[in-house]
């Protein structure tokens, strides 16, 4: 007879992942979801069933589900740039950046880059390097139209940033030279004020002076009957 093909090079359908794409089908995600965690915990080394449960789990935006799949699945296949790349975008969905930017670290380390990910653009972003960030967006090459529409909004979200933040620091520098113009103003206001009134007193007394010395135009007098013509008795000259 014809001899049997052996078990090992035998290619063993997986009817359970057919029921997950039936249910996607259907628009039925939480139970496609749910099939998918229950053929990993039976088949743990069912990289498609992972790989399904974690984009789901994004669909659903149950992302510490995804977490935990990912988590499993790199505990099966540590070297799979996928589910690595994966681990990096739900930290930081879930905003645990500082985590994200050390798994960040070591996927460039591995040279696990890719022009189509819009990931390095978000790590940039929480780095506070925004241009470095808006000069990565410019290289990457969307494959799909949901890439490109994010590519876009970040960019948009991006420009709105750069631009609001170039106006309010104009403005807080146009806020502090026009308090400072009116500080000046205000304390220069005080010291001419201060010395007007000086120069008045000053010029007062100045004025009085002349007058009373009579080096002026005016010589004030200052006690009556001193006109010696007009006096009704001679003066005495005895003493």
């Amino acid at each position: 007879g014809v001899p049997k093909k052996s078990k090992e090079l035998e290619i063993l359908p997986v009817p359970s992942m057919n029921g997950i794409f039936q249910c996607i089908s259907d628009g039925n995600l939480v139970k496609a979801l749910a099939l998918s965690i229950q053929i990993v915990d039976e088949e743990p080394f069912n990289k498609q069933a992972y790989w399904a449960g974690i984009v789901l789990s994004e669909q659903l935006r149950v992302h510490t589900q995804g977490l935990m799949l990912v988590k499993m699945a790199l505990s099966h296949f540590p070297d799979e740039s996928l589910f690595t790349k994966r681990i990096v975008e739900l930290h930081l969905r879930l905003g645990e950046y500082d985590r994200a930017i050390e798994l960040w670290e070591t996927l460039e380390s591995a040279n696990q880059k890719s022009s189509e990910d819009i990931l390095y653009a978000i790590i940039l972003i929480q780095q506070n390097r925004y241009s470095k960030a808006n000069r990565h967006l410019m290289t990457v090459k969307p494959n799909t139209s949901k890439m490109k529409a994010s590519k876009v909004w970040i960019q948009k979200l991006l420009l709105m940033r750069t631009l609001m933040s170039r106006v309010l620091w104009g403005s807080i520098v146009l806020w502090l030279t026009f308090g400072a113009w009116v500080h000046i103003a205000f304390v220069g206001c005080i010291v001419i004020s201060v010395a007007l009134l000086l120069w008045t007193e000053l010029n007062f007394r100045k004025r009085l002076q002349t007058a009373l010395l009579g080096s002026g135009y005016v010589q004030l007098s200052l006690i009556a009957q001193n006109d010696v013509y007009a006096l009704n008795r001679n003066l005495n000259n005895v003493h």
